[in-house]
């Protein structure tokens, strides 16, 4: 386009005023030379891809050539061959038009006969004037974009001091949440852990008792979660500095693409990693049990058929103790009875009366009200015996001295309790309990 411009005002030359006429023709001169140059650094530009590519593709051979690739690597390394090969073709078309272009203008020749177009010396100095004002205006547009410079220049080193900044001070809030964070899960795995042991504990008045305790555990569960929530407002504010860095970041970028002498040293900083924390969160409705399902669990608990509980974490640990509990030899008395002590109903085989195929006695310690393996007769009699009122005096004292003291959950009711809470929180959360606290269990 530069030639043929050329070519077009050199025709114009013969019309019109003197001085316009040599202006034009200085200025489309110079806007000639220019293109060339910029050709010619593309020129070598190309050339040096060219080079690349070829020592690539060189090395692409190479292997194929060595056998040492299989059938995958192979197809792969063929289509990266490929792809090299086209990238090559278009280098060397782009390098022969460019050559092409810069024969045609043939700077090296009109270098030496470029003045002789001028034919007195009015136009050799309407164009030497024309050419200093050209010069002038070149020199003030570059001093004021080297003043522009110095500016962005000035300005990438204070948005780079803010960077360091800001990105000590995400460490710092990153830090303190972290810190924040694993206090407040010790201290709930830590009440956790202390609500748990005091169910095992307890066990006064039934169903009523635990019923109880799950509440406290519910409003103890209620009290983590309104600390989950401080947690989420601490991740806001992290987020935001985040979003933060990041705006700190872009303006990095845009004023990178402006000062592309700084792009060669300066690099954006990797934001450090966020690590990612379990969040226990129970509500009240959560651990609302049913009396009579707990009441069933405890009647016929059979696990080997529970596909369920083959799952959790603690069937191994349970399953040896029940075997080492139903291995156990029944206790007897001096004359060589079976009797039991039992805290429950007496309807599973725990209870060695049962166990052994006899029922509970005199020398029993079952409760005679709630023992389902006496017989009916005999349970009247021993309840509304000559004693009678003895017995049911002795019976007010036992049961206020049992409701003063707690008597102890059974391995199925520790084991349902258990299993509600981890069922419970992996249909919340999508994986086991925190092995920490199942241990604990």
């Amino acid at each position: 386009d530069a030639l043929a411009l050329q070519k077009s005002v050199q025709d114009r030359r013969h019309k019109g005023d003197n001085m316009s006429k040599v202006q034009t023709w200085v200025s489309h001169e110079l806007e000639v030379l220019v293109s060339t140059v910029a050709a010619e650094r593309s020129l070598e530009e190309l050339v040096e891809d060219r080079a690349i590519i070829n020592s690539q593709l060189s090395h692409l051979k190479q292997q194929v050539q060595s056998g040492n690739l299989s059938k995958e690597e192979l197809v792969g390394v063929k289509e990266d061959m490929k792809q090299l090969g086209e990238d090559l073709e278009l280098r060397s078309a782009q390098i022969a038009d460019l050559q092409q272009k810069i024969d045609d203008s043939d700077q090296e020749n009109k270098t030496k006969t470029r003045w002789d177009t001028l034919q007195s010396m009015g136009e050799a100095k309407i164009a030497l004037v024309y050419l200093f004002d050209v010069a002038a205006e070149v020199k003030r547009d570059v001093a004021s974009k080297t003043h522009k410079l110095a500016e962005i220049e000035e300005a990438l080193k204070r948005a780079e001091e803010k960077l360091s900044q800001d990105e000590l001070e995400l460490r710092e809030v990153m830090s303190n949440h972290k810190e924040e964070i694993h206090r407040l899960e010790k201290e709930h795995q830590n009440k956790l852990f202390l609500l748990l042991r005091q169910l095992n504990g307890s066990g006064a008045g039934g169903d009523t008792a635990l019923l109880e305790r799950i509440k406290i555990l519910e409003a103890e569960l209620e009290h983590m979660e309104e600390l989950q929530r401080l947690l989420e407002d601490q991740r806001t504010e992290v987020d935001k500095l985040r979003n933060l860095l990041d705006q700190r970041t872009a303006e990095l970028e845009k004023i990178k693409q402006i000062t592309p002498t700084k792009n060669k040293t300066f690099k954006n900083k990797a934001k450090p990693g966020t690590s990612h924390h379990t969040k226990i969160s129970y509500t009240a409705n959560h651990l609302d049990i049913d009396d009579d399902k707990l009441q069933e669990s405890f009647e016929d608990d059979d696990n080997e058929k529970d596909p369920d509980w083959m799952k959790t974490p603690l069937f191994k640990k349970l399953q040896n103790l029940k075997y080492k509990d139903a291995n156990r030899g029944a206790k007897r008395n001096s004359d060589g009875q079976t009797k039991c002590n039992c805290k429950t109903y007496c309807k599973t085989k725990q209870c060695s009366c049962r166990k052994t195929g006899a029922l509970c006695g005199r020398d029993c310690r079952c409760k005679i009200d709630v023992c389902s393996n006496r017989d009916k007769d005999s349970q009247k009699k021993l309840h509304y015996g000559s004693s009678g009122e003895e017995e049911n005096t002795d019976d007010k004292e036992n049961s206020e001295n049992e409701n003063k003291k707690p008597r102890s959950l059974s391995w199925q009711e520790n084991t349902i309790l258990k299993e509600t809470f981890i069922d419970k929180y992996k249909s919340e959360n999508g994986k086991y309990f925190p092995s920490g606290v199942v241990n604990d269990l």
